[in-house]
């Protein structure tokens, strides 16, 4: 955008508006060109930003439809070049003693505020494509196995980054006390079992809302700690203090951790988070988009054996994950299949442990609800996506 202005003006602020739209939309002459009087700048100004924006951004929207960088340069530089979203310049050979104009020329985006803009509207471009899919994957049975990976390698994501996160419980509030009386919480002294029973009355007291919050850290383990695991023994040594320590680390307190391999035996991640009186608490978490999936109950209890024992001395939680569409589906405990259980010690069985959901509303996993922001945000760090644009600096 390109103004003629009189020579004699002395308005500041309204030069230092100039001067920044000069720079947002671009240091090259628009059909944005206009004569402008003093008496009437600031209105006149007004609406040429916004013909200005629109003018962008169905610029913009025009190129996304388009299936490949090179079509989009040649539309750019047609007959309405003037409306350009990228610049075309030369390259001109420094050590060349003829000052010749180049045959060679690189592609950058108009400003940095435009590549933003691009990038902005690129990422719910891509949101709305990759939801669609996604619930196509959804409905239909031959894709709705990748449709599950999608999820789950998302929600492994969002679980990674920490926060505090609401889960329903499922089990009903009767139920659980009895679940907190009858499980076994191993070795004990007369200290911690007066410990947990002031911890099982607080927790059961926190049930009566009917949610729990689970926080996850949102700091990554320290160096030299790695938040996956392959095997229970893998498991087994990562959670404790060392080795041969019966006690948690309390430095994985409320880190998230995942099996190193899709295809575990069981559960797709956990956290153990200390909380109340000092006791560390298991929390096991279960991604599907699945009407029903089943869990076996020997391998739940595999992985308990694997924590250090001082986890072991409460009830684990079972989290179920499932998007939005999946709520109706999980009001209620899920079905724990029992076979072999005659190898589960008395009052661990895991079809006993309380249950919880925690609701994913899928559609925000896409373009810019999800990591489209942090994309836009990074505009001035380097390139634009692609080898031939670069990012225009204002300086």
């Amino acid at each position: 955008m390109s103004y003629i202005v009189d020579s004699n003006t002395q308005d500041e602020p309204l030069l230092r508006r100039l001067y920044s739209n000069f720079l947002k939309y671009g240091p090259i002459a628009r059909v944005l060109l206009d004569e402008l009087s003093v008496i009437n700048l600031s209105e006149r100004l007004n609406i040429l930003e916004k013909q200005a924006d629109n003018t962008v951004s169905n610029k913009i929207n025009a190129c996304l439809k388009l299936t490949d960088l090179q079509s989009i340069l040649l539309q750019q530089f047609s007959t309405q070049d003037s409306h350009a979203v990228f610049m075309m310049e030369p390259v001109l050979n420094d050590g060349c003693s003829l000052k010749l104009c180049s045959i060679e020329y690189a592609y950058s985006f108009r400003s940095e505020w435009i590549a933003r803009e691009y990038l902005q509207q690129a990422s719910l471009y891509a949101e709305g494509h990759s939801r669609m899919l996604f619930e196509w994957m959804s409905r239909r049975p031959f894709a709705s196995s990748v449709a599950g990976w999608v999820f789950e390698e998302q929600v492994h994501v969002r679980l990674g980054a920490g926060g505090m996160h609401t889960a329903v419980i499922l089990t009903p509030h009767s139920e659980l006390e009895n679940i907190y009386t009858q499980h076994n919480p191993g070795k004990v002294s007369e200290e911690d079992k007066e410990g947990l029973e002031r911890h099982k009355q607080d927790a059961l007291a926190k049930a009566t809302t009917g949610t729990i919050r689970i926080w996850l850290n949102t700091n990554a383990p320290m160096p030299g700690r790695s938040s996956l695991f392959s095997s229970y023994t893998d498991l087994s040594k990562l959670l404790r203090e060392s080795p041969s320590s019966c006690k948690f680390d309390t430095g994985l307190d409320g880190i998230y951790l995942r099996p190193a391999q899709s295809n575990f035996p069981v559960i797709d991640g956990l956290v153990v988070c200390v909380e109340s009186n000092n006791y560390p608490r298991a929390y096991f978490f279960q991604m599907t988009i699945a009407k029903v999936h089943p869990i076996r109950a020997l391998h739940l209890y595999d992985l308990w054996m694997a924590l250090p024992s001082n986890v072991r001395r409460e009830p684990p939680a079972l989290v179920w994950v499932v998007p939005k569409s999946r709520e109706e589906e999980y009001t209620k405990p899920q079905p724990i299949d029992d076979r072999n259980s005659s190898k589960i010690s008395k009052g661990l069985n895991p079809k006993n442990w309380p249950q919880y959901r925690i609701t994913i509303d899928a559609t925000e996993f896409w373009g810019n609800k999800a990591l489209g922001q942090r994309v836009v945000g990074d505009t001035s760090a380097g390139r634009y996506g692609t080898r031939c644009i670069e990012p225009r600096t204002s300086g």
